[in-house]
């Protein structure tokens, strides 16, 4: 899930950077999205969801099961925070730039 830029990747960076372009693409344009553009939104949104329920199970099941066998080997569990949880004190200060 972190790495992987092919056109196949579930990797939520490589999905945010097509839309990024998409975005950019039909930001700068006074024309209605194209055919081409519209398709590959509708590509990208079928990778995101597959990268979402790819995560969903990660933290879910798969996770439960790991947690298992780290505490029967006397090792911390790990836990997932949920968004209320963390805490963005430390993040950079965006600048917006034409």
């Amino acid at each position: 899930m972190r790495s992987g830029d092919n056109d196949n990747s579930e990797s939520f960076d490589a999905v945010g950077g097509v839309l990024s372009s998409i975005a950019t693409d039909i930001e700068g344009s006074d024309r209605a999205p194209t055919r081409p553009q519209r398709d590959l939104l509708a590509a990208t949104n079928a990778r995101l969801d597959r990268g979402v329920a790819l995560w969903e199970r990660v933290q879910g099941a798969d996770l439960a099961e790991f947690n298992v066998q780290l505490k029967a080997a006397g090792l911390t569990q790990i836990a997932v925070p949920t968004a209320d949880q963390i805490n963005l004190d430390q993040a950079p200060e965006s600048k917006d730039l034409p």
